[in-house]
């Protein structure tokens, strides 16, 4: 079993219903500048989380197995759709993420049930 997660774009603030929508259309395939609008922040996101947990098809046949995914990433300029192994889904969500964002993000789980979390930059 797979656990998917979605990172979205934060140039445009989405709500919910927003980030399910713009999920889904680029789970399906849809052309990502249809649906979103370019951040760097998801290329320095993915810098960030790929220096810890490196792209599984990037890694050598002798490492797939000890890496958290079970799909290759999917990555535009402003999205980036991860598949992971379903034991590895509370380490990723509860370490990875956070330590990446630094800045205003969007993103939704999606399992069986989608919920959609809204990263807030700092003020301070």
């Amino acid at each position: 079993m797979s656990f998917d997660l979605g990172i979205l774009s934060g140039t445009r603030r989405l709500d919910p219903d927003q980030a399910r929508d713009a999920y889904g259309r680029l789970a399906r395939g849809a052309k990502w500048s249809s649906v979103l609008a370019a951040d760097d922040r998801v290329t320095q996101f993915v810098a960030s989380l790929s220096a810890r947990w490196p792209d599984i098809d990037s890694l050598p046949k002798s490492e797939v197995d000890a890496s958290p995914w079970s799909g290759g990433f999917e990555i535009s300029p402003a999205h980036v759709l991860l598949t992971m192994r379903f034991s590895a889904s509370g380490a990723l969500t509860g370490a990875a993420l956070p330590f990446a964002f630094g800045a205003a993000f969007a993103f939704a789980l999606a399992s069986k049930i989608m919920t959609y979390v809204r990263f807030e930059e700092s003020s301070q």
